[in-house]
């Protein structure tokens, strides 16, 4: 999350620093960043766990 914080911080600021106020973009991509990877990575995590044992069973 932490990553993706930085990543924000820097994009938008290089991107859209001085075309739009960056404020509202900085928070919006950083809340939905932080959200999405909060909520789907931990699945993912455990699905390629599992792919893994299933497939070190064989």
């Amino acid at each position: 999350m932490l990553s993706q914080i930085v990543d924000t911080l820097i994009f938008i600021t290089v991107a859209f620093y001085g075309v739009f106020p960056i404020a509202e973009l900085l928070m919006g991509q950083m809340i939905a960043k932080v959200v999405l990877s909060a909520v789907l990575v931990p699945p993912a995590v455990y699905a390629f766990v599992a792919l893994g044992r299933r497939l070190d069973a064989r």
